[in-house]
């Protein structure tokens, strides 16, 4: 697992397929894999506290955009990850200028318009499981299609 060196509370991994977890500057979000074979995965994932998303897509969103660009660019999906329900988005924060059914509408906005999905998952262990299958989901797809000689 390759982990931003930017990562302030990094996730917790345990599962027997993840055999390290490096932190490395990642060109996009938080979380990303490397298999065995060198193969980086074109897959970030971008992880947001509630109050870091509501940031995020107020006051940091000049600066997301160019995120969301520069994964374009680099030919990376990113996906944002979310510590928290939709009922907790829904429901906003405190001391946000922003509605929770704003952010809401705006996470879908960016899923529709430009490709970022978006996931809201109940807690950090919930993220890192999340995380982790979906990596092993593409590791599984490589595998077959290396056996049935696709690249």
């Amino acid at each position: 697992m390759l982990i931003d060196t930017r990562e302030q509370l990094e996730l917790l991994f345990q599962d027997e397929f993840i055999t390290e977890c490096e932190r490395v500057p990642l060109p996009v979000g938080d979380y990303s894999c490397e298999f065995k074979n060198g193969y980086q995965c074109p897959v970030c994932f971008e992880r947001k506290s509630l109050n870091d998303l509501f940031g995020t897509l107020s006051k940091g969103y000049d600066r997301f955009k160019r995120e969301i660009e520069r994964a374009k660019s680099l030919d990376i999906k990113l996906i944002i990850v979310i510590e928290g329900t939709l009922t907790d988005v829904l429901w906003g924060i405190k001391h946000s200028e922003r509605s929770g059914i704003s952010v809401l509408r705006q996470l879908f906005t960016l899923w529709i318009k430009h490709g970022v999905p978006f996931y809201c998952l109940k807690d950090r262990t919930e993220m890192s499981i999340f995380i982790t299958e979906y990596f092993k989901s593409i590791g599984r797809k490589a595998l077959k299609d290396l056996k049935e000689g696709k690249k």
